[in-house]
């Protein structure tokens, strides 16, 4: 079975405590425990479908579908009837809507912080972990802030100012 979804896993990121702050003493689910970590797995045209679709193959439960923290994020691009990564990753790690092949830049084309931008403001460890190369789409929408995510040079050189804990990935395009 991990077979089956490692390839759609396109990477996790890492940080410590990001949401320890916004978590209520009282909350039920962490029983008053502020996070430690906190990872995010994005799969690659891994919607809530796909998944639904898999569980019911499999005749069993996805592991995935049973944590107990969940969200789903509308990616759409700003302006196309069907995203890319970029767009996609931008939108998921900036919050913001933008043009496809742009990354970390609002359909404007100004810098948008993404989470791990500001986690590690806030002083968190950040890392990203990804099966694809780093300076791909996915990954470097949350530390690139570039008008096409095909500069891969200019991608490598804003990870570099990033200033995150850790990167691992596969080798760079």
């Amino acid at each position: 079975m991990l077979k089956i979804f490692l390839p759609f896993i396109f990477f996790s990121i890492m940080f410590n405590g990001v949401c320890a702050e916004k978590l209520k003493a009282n909350n039920t689910l962490y029983y008053g425990k502020n996070a430690k970590y906190i990872f995010l797995f994005i799969g690659d045209g891994m919607g809530a479908t796909q998944r639904l679709v898999a569980q019911k193959a499999l005749s069993s439960k996805l592991w995935m579908n049973t944590l107990p923290v969940k969200a789903l994020v509308n990616t759409s691009s700003y302006n196309e009837r069907v995203t890319d990564s970029a767009a996609a990753g931008t939108a998921f790690a900036c919050g913001v809507k933008t043009q496809n092949k742009v990354l970390g830049l609002d359909h404007k084309g100004n810098p948008v912080e993404s989470v791990a931008e500001m986690a590690k403001k806030l002083g968190w460890k950040v890392g990203i972990v990804s099966s694809a190369p780093l300076n791909h789409a996915t990954p470097a929408a949350f530390y690139a802030h570039l008008p096409k995510r095909y500069m891969y040079d200019e991608i490598i050189k804003d990870l570099a100012v990033s200033n995150f804990d850790y990167f691992g990935g596969a080798s760079l395009m």
